[in-house]
């Protein structure tokens, strides 16, 4: 194998914080990518996101993805409920691919000079895009499946 282009500390440090919590996951070394699953909980409709946890020289970015894309139908509405679930966030967003329907949530988050605690890995990486699916998955699934307008899905998912 040759040079790796990421922070191995960074990387040795975001291991140890899934091994403690016990999460199954894979490591792709050569690109410094942690991939595993996670369920949302029996109250969600969408039962399970997957987690790309991407670690760069000085960086985090972590990606929750749903096995659901929108199509050539709902990705108008899609993309609407995205923008509208995206104003005002602060430690992330929702991201859509006009290409294939993906839909995504991504946290980015850098540390200059300095190894995250095990705390903060958790919340970057695994709890602020576990939360914004759980709250904004419901929403998301009406929009792409149910016909539900994206203005009043986001107000029941933002409890307005």
């Amino acid at each position: 194998m040759g040079e790796v282009s990421y922070s191995v500390d960074l990387a040795n440090a975001t291991r140890r914080m899934l091994d403690d919590v016990e999460m199954k996951y894979e490591f792709e070394q050569d690109r410094g990518l942690f991939i595993f699953s996670m369920g949302l909980g029996e109250d969600q409709k969408l039962q399970k996101i997957r987690i790309i946890i991407r670690i760069h020289d000085n960086a985090i970015t972590s990606y929750a993805q749903v096995n659901m894309k929108a199509d050539s139908d709902s990705i108008s509405a899609v993309v609407e409920y995205i923008t509208r679930a995206n104003f005002g966030l602060r430690l992330g967003n929702f991201e859509v691919d006009y290409d294939d329907g993906e839909v995504r949530y991504k946290c980015h988050n850098r540390f200059e000079d300095r190894i995250p605690s095990e705390d903060e890995l958790k919340s970057i990486a695994i709890a602020c895009p576990l939360q914004m699916w759980m709250r904004y998955g419901n929403g998301f699934l009406k929009v792409l499946f149910g016909g539900v307008n994206p203005k009043d899905a986001i107000a029941e998912a933002e409890g307005e």
